[in-house]
């Protein structure tokens, strides 16, 4: 059975949908914590804008270890077992409750995208001003980092990733040719000689036969950066790119790192790789679609299918 993560301490409610009842009852949200914590329901009015700060205060103190005891159910995903005390003080919050009953949903995050949105344009202007010579065909977020990359670098790339194949699979006439790199780059077939077929490392003529014969393989399947698939995996892998990283997004401007943090372990631990639904997921969705409606690309020079993304990477 998989391990599961200590519960956090203090979980922040990321969506709330009302729940009502007649006249004079209280009015509740019921609030789903980003983290995978239980579902519980608070009144309204808790710590002036509904459902926030007074919120935090109150899971804060009912999840704490020493007053409660929580199980984490694999099925759900969701811890529970809200302490009594816990239970004691929503109600008594509740029968202050004043509020109206309202229809809407409201969502909470950890992430300011306000905040994200006006860091992200501004970082964006500062880098075209020192890049208005090239012609950009895509931005990302990767985690926290901003992205770029441009046509022409992108044909640097392309060209030496296409070179780098030549080198590695040309013959090899002496092992004194032999570089570092080239040595771990054929170290696998070397490996695979020695224990099926009995390959003498001292024997330099033999080990020379068993290098060449798999340049001679490697090269006879062509080079794989002249496909069109490889191609566009390379073009599109913000890992390759020229401008990864170019800035970031901090804590001081509306991201949060231990939501990213979480989100990436919940992503490890899921089946597929993915993690969809977490705080850093929905933000990162929500400021791609703003950059997306906004005219702040207008400073540099784009390709007309141009593409502007955020990284959700497959662990």
């Amino acid at each position: 059975m998989p391990q599961y993560p200590d519960r956090p301490r203090s979980p922040i409610a990321l969506t709330t949908s009302v729940l009502g009842g007649g006249a004079g009852s209280a009015n509740w949200r019921r609030l789903r914590f980003v983290n995978g914590g239980s579902v519980a329901k608070v009144p309204m009015d808790i710590g002036g804008l509904p459902g926030v700060s007074g919120f935090e205060r109150l899971v804060s103190a009912g999840c704490d270890r020493g007053r409660s005891r929580h199980r984490f159910c694999p099925r759900t995903r969701r811890w529970s077992g809200l302490s009594e005390s816990y239970r004691l003080r929503l109600k008594r919050a509740a029968s202050r409750t004043t509020l109206p009953l309202c229809s809407e949903e409201i969502t909470f995050m950890p992430f300011d995208i306000d905040k994200l949105f006006v860091d992200c344009c501004s970082k964006i202007e500062q880098f075209a001003q020192e890049h208005s010579d090239e012609t950009f065909y895509a931005f990302a977020i990767d985690a926290s980092m901003l992205c770029f990359n441009s046509i022409e670098q992108f044909a640097q790339t392309l060209k030496k990733y296409q070179s780098r194949w030549d080198y590695e699979t040309r013959p090899i006439k002496s092992l004194a040719e032999m570089t570092e790199e080239d040595w771990l780059y054929n170290e696998f077939a070397l490996n695979l000689a020695e224990k099926y077929s009995g390959l003498d490392r001292s024997d330099e003529k033999k080990v020379l036969e068993v290098i060449n014969k798999c340049r001679i393989r490697e090269r006879a399947k062509g080079c794989k950066y002249l496909t069109e698939e490889s191609i566009h995996i390379l073009r599109e892998n913000t890992g390759d790119w020229a401008y990864q990283g170019f800035a970031d997004l901090d804590n001081g401007n509306g991201f949060n790192s231990q939501f990213y943090n979480e989100h990436y372990y919940e992503a490890m631990d899921s089946e597929d790789g993915h993690a969809p639904n977490t705080a850093y997921a929905i933000a990162m969705s929500s400021l791609i679609e703003r950059l997306q409606h906004s005219d702040v690309f207008r400073v540099l020079k784009l390709t007309d299918d141009f593409t502007i993304s955020w990284v959700e990477h497959s662990y």
